[in-house]
């Protein structure tokens, strides 16, 4: 049981050393964590419009009429008391570190405008509150009533001045901007909205917008670790990086040592094999012939007879008058094998010597 055993050591070895290995440069060849680049919404801003037109009392309205929204427009001009326009932005800082949210900021304007000829900003101010401020958000809003005939005292002065009159209908447009901050660097949410004084008419551009938003996106690198998948089990890569190596270390080891004690064998039995065969020749080398080869036995009553010491060989030579013949030869292993022969009538006596 113990010889099947050694036999099958090596093998067994053999087979770990290679399994480890494999596994070895497996786990280092394989990153242990995996990257992958995700989107993710850092700030989000909007800016939203919104106006109310109040009627002069009249056949068209009459006592109690509510105010016209956007979508009643067209407007008439004479039976227009007053325009009032809101604006509302609102920025939210999705994960509450991109932007110091106390430095932003919402401005408006109001200008005049001739198409492909001159726009000009009205010395109007519209105020601007801050609705709301929290650690993640910020609203402002402005309510203002629409500068309508101050826009047409300014076109009237620069037809005056420039003796050109405006080719088309005049707009009066309303701009805003909404900041993340004061760095200079630093891209405005921009929003605009137009009004169309066509003679007896207050319009609005049939493609204008009230609400305007966008999004701020950012790159995040995200990490997960990575997994060796053998024989349906998964491997943390980091871990393996721990056990293999070692394993295929201490298996070389064992390979290494196995080695070594396998020749330090050999080489004690090849040289106790030249030391017992060197004592042999010096002791008898005199009486001993060296013989190629023997064939067989030329009687068949004869006897091969093993004895264990060469000195009862000897003992045999010198009683039956005999001499000691000595063969050398290989097997296929390569090991030496040197037999002493002594034939005699009735058996043959010989003594082996093998390395």
């Amino acid at each position: 049981m113990l010889r099947v055993a050694k036999k099958a050591f090596a093998p067994l070895l053999i087979a770990m050393i290679v399994l480890f290995a494999v596994l070895t440069i497996w786990a280092l060849a394989t990153p242990p964590v995996l990257t992958e680049k995700v989107q993710k919404q850092s700030l989000y801003r909007c800016v939203s419009y919104d106006y109310k037109v109040y009627p002069v009392e009249s056949t068209l309205y009459p006592v109690g009429t509510d105010p016209l929204g956007p979508e009643e427009a067209p407007f008439f001009a004479n039976l227009t008391e007053e325009v009032v326009f809101n604006a509302t932005a609102e920025i939210i800082d999705m994960d509450q570190t991109s932007i110091p949210l106390y430095e932003a900021s919402f401005k408006v304007e109001v200008l005049v405008r001739a198409p492909d000829q001159w726009e000009k900003s009205l010395p109007f101010e519209p105020p601007v509150e801050v609705l709301q401020a929290e650690d993640e958000s910020i609203q402002f809003s402005s309510s203002f009533v629409l500068p309508v005939n101050q826009a047409k005292k300014v076109s009237e002065i620069i037809a005056e001045e420039t003796d050109v009159r405006p080719r088309g209908d005049l707009n009066l447009v309303v701009q805003s901007y909404l900041y993340n901050s004061e760095e200079e660097n630093n891209k405005a949410l921009e929003a605009e909205y137009v009004f169309i004084i066509d003679g007896a008419m207050l319009k609005t551009d049939p493609e204008g917008e009230l609400f305007f938003g966008d999004d701020e996106v950012t790159l995040e690198t995200k990490t997960s670790p990575n997994y060796l998948k053998l024989l349906g089990a998964a491997l943390d890569v980091s871990r393996s990086r721990v056990i293999f190596p070692p394993l295929l270390g201490a298996s070389l080891i064992a390979g290494g040592y196995t080695v070594v004690d396998y020749r330090k064998k050999r080489s004690n039995l090849k040289d106790t094999f030249t030391f017992k065969y060197n004592k042999i020749k010096k002791r008898y080398g005199s009486r001993i012939i060296e013989a190629s080869e023997i064939k067989g036995v030329v009687s068949p009553k004869a006897l091969l007879v093993e004895v264990k010491e060469i000195k009862e060989l000897m003992r045999i030579s010198d009683e039956i008058e005999r001499p000691v013949l000595q063969v050398v030869s290989k097997n296929d292993n390569k090991r030496i094998s040197v037999q002493f022969y002594v034939a005699g009538d009735e058996a043959i006596y010989f003594f082996r010597l093998q390395s």
